[in-house]
């Protein structure tokens, strides 16, 4: 889902902008629908109960905070690259949400080491690049720039 949204993230800047953006955030929101089926499954369970687990409040918010964040129209697009997977996999989901509920362990290809490690790698690699920015910006290093047309050369 990371890959795919992130890969037609940067396509899409390349035909509609000009390559002028970076894709980051785009691969979060393609993650919502799960997060949604997750917050829907959590409050059938245990209804007003759920406030109580700190991770169930941070989602809840995080997921009011993407709604919000869909008027960008390059959430809305990963959000629409995601719905296959979720209409593929939202079985899966609901039945390992389930099963890690009543305490059974999870039957999962957990893959081979040198993958597994890459995979956590390139996630640590596209969090390392979203955190240097927000922190770059924050500090004051980085200096917004108007984009418009290039300059005559």
């Amino acid at each position: 889902v990371t890959f795919t949204s992130l890969a037609v993230q940067i396509v899409l800047m390349h035909i509609l902008i000009a390559g002028r953006g970076h894709g980051a955030s785009g691969m979060t929101w393609s993650y919502l629908l799960f997060s949604w089926q997750w917050l829907a499954w959590t409050w059938k369970r245990v209804r007003w109960q759920m406030l109580k687990d700190w991770v169930t409040c941070v989602l809840a918010l995080l997921s009011v905070l993407a709604v919000v964040g869909l008027i960008k129209h390059w959430h809305l697009w990963n959000l629409l690259v995601s719905l296959p997977f979720f209409l593929v996999w939202r079985k899966t989901f609901a039945a390992n949400v389930e099963s890690v509920a009543r305490g059974e362990p999870l039957a999962l290809d957990r893959g081979k080491r040198g993958w597994n490690a890459a995979g956590i790698g390139v996630a640590a690699a596209v969090w390392a690049f979203c955190a240097y920015f927000v922190l770059a910006a924050v500090l004051g290093w980085l200096k917004p720039v108007a984009l418009g047309a290039a300059p005559p050369s």
